[in-house]
C-alpha cells in the first residue's frame, strides 16, 4: 500500500513539473493567443472578459476556475430572463469550438489548482451526487483536457464520463498524459465531439442523478460537514464518515422532510438501513417513500446484497413499512428487532 501511494505522490510531482515546463516553452504562443482572444472577448462580449466560477479541484477543494467570457449575462437591460442558449452569441460558439476559451486556465494549472490533463472540474453542487467510486476522480488534480474529453468530448452520458475518470484517477501513467494531449491537439482541429451549448445534449448531474418517487420526492446525498445537512435529523449516530447519508427532499423546496442512510462498510455483507423524517414537516406516507428511495439508491449503485434495519418492538409503524418493502423479522423475541430484506 505505501508503494502504491509514493508512487501516486510521484506521478502528480512528475506531472507539475512536466506542466510548468509544457506551459513555460509555448508561452509566446499561448500569450500571443491569448492577448488576441482578450481584445475580441471586450469587443464582442463587453466586461468582464474573464469568466470565474467555483470548481471542485484535488481532494474537493473548491477554486476560482478562469474562462474567457463565451456568454452574455444572465438577464437584459430590462431584466428579461435568457436561456443559455440565447446568451451564447456566435462568437462565444466560436471561442468554444476553438477551445480558445480554455486558454486562462493556464493560470490555474501554474497555481497548482488544475493540471494539463486530468478530469474536468465540475461544479460545485454536483460534490453530493457521486457515487463513493466516483469521487475518486478528486485524488488528482482536475485538467483542462482529459480522458473522458478525448473519448467522447461533450457527446458522454454522466456514468460514462464519470467513470472514464475514476479510472483516470486510479491508473492513469504519463504516458496516457501524453497519449490524451496528442488526441486533444487533433480533436481541437477536427472540431470533434464539440458542443458549444452542452446544456442541449446532457441535463445537469444533480437532475440526472435525482431520484424521484411518485413524482413528489427526491434524494440529495449529504457528506461529511456538508453545511446544508438538515442538523435536528442527524442526531442518533447516522454519521456520514461510516454512513452514505441522504437527504429526502419534498418536489419544490429545498428543505429536507427526513434523512435515509446505509452503512458503507457492513462487517457482514448486509448494509444496515436507517430512515428519520421530521413528522412536522412530512406526509403520513413519508416513511415508505423515504425507504422505497433509499432501496432505489442501493439498488442503483450496484453489488447490492439486501438491507438490514433495526427497529424497537413498539414501533408497529415502522415495522410494517419494512415489511410491506419485503423485510422479514429474524428474531421476533428480542426487544430491538432485525429486519432483513435479501435479493
Amino acid at each position: 500500500m505505501r508503494g502504491t501511494v509514493s508512487a501516486g505522490r510521484g506521478r502528480l510531482r512528475a506531472k507539475r513539473v512536466i506542466d510548468t515546463a509544457l506551459i513555460l516553452a509555448t508561452a509566446p504562443l499561448t500569450l500571443a493567443a491569448g492577448a488576441v482572444t482578450a481584445v475580441l472577448v471586450r469587443i464582442f462580449m463587453g466586461s468582464p472578459v474573464l469568466y470565474r466560477q467555483n470548481r471542485i479541484g484535488r481532494d474537493e477543494q473548491p477554486f476560482e476556475l478562469l474562462k474567457f467570457r463565451s456568454m452574455l449575462p444572465e438577464t437584459t437591460a430590462s431584466g428579461a430572463i435568457l436561456t443559455d442558449g440565447e446568451r451564447l452569441t456566435a462568437f462565444g460558439r466560436l471561442l468554444r469550438k476553438s477551445s480558445l476559451d480554455e486558454i486562462p486556465q493556464l493560470i490555474n494549472v501554474l497555481r497548482g489548482e488544475m493540471s494539463l490533463v486530468g478530469p474536468r472540474p465540475l461544479l460545485v453542487h454536483y460534490l453530493p451526487f457521486y457515487t463513493d467510486l466516483e469521487r475518486r476522480r478528486h485524488e488528482v488534480r482536475p485538467g483542462i483536457t482529459g480522458a473522458a474529453q478525448v473519448g467522447g468530448r461533450n457527446l458522454l452520458g454522466w456514468d460514462e464520463r464519470l467513470a472514464i475518470d475514476a479510472e483516470y484517477a486510479r491508473h492513469g501513467t504519463l504516458r496516457d498524459d501524453l497519449g490524451i494531449i496528442i488526441r486533444t491537439v487533433e480533436g481541437v482541429i477536427r472540431s470533434e465531439g464539440v458542443v458549444e451549448d452542452e446544456s442541449t445534449v446532457i441535463e445537469d448531474l444533480d437532475v440526472h442523478r435525482s431520484r424521484p418517487g411518485t413524482g413528489s420526492h427526491s434524494l440529495r446525498r449529504i457528506t461529511a460537514g456538508d453545511p446544508s445537512a438538515p442538523d435536528p435529523l442527524m442526531e442518533g449516530g447516522m454519521d456520514p464518515a461510516a454512513y452514505t447519508v441522504l437527504a429526502v427532499i419534498a418536489e419544490g423546496t429545498d428543505r429536507p422532510i427526513g434523512i435515509v442512510g446505509f452503512e458503507r462498510s457492513p462487517g457482514d455483507g448486509v448494509p444496515l438501513v436507517q430512515v428519520r423524517v421530521d413528522p412536522d414537516r412530512a406526509a403520513p406516507d413519508a416513511e415508505a417513500v423515504s425507504l422505497a428511495l433509499l432501496l432505489e439508491f442501493m439498488r442503483d449503485q450496484g453489488g447490492f446484497t439486501g438491507a438490514a434495519a433495526l427497529i424497537p418492538g413498539r414501533n408497529s409503524e415502522s415495522i410494517r413499512v419494512h415489511s410491506e418493502m419485503g423485510f422479514s423479522i429474524t428474531d421476533p423475541a428480542a426487544a430491538m428487532l432485525r429486519l432483513e430484506l435479501r435479493p
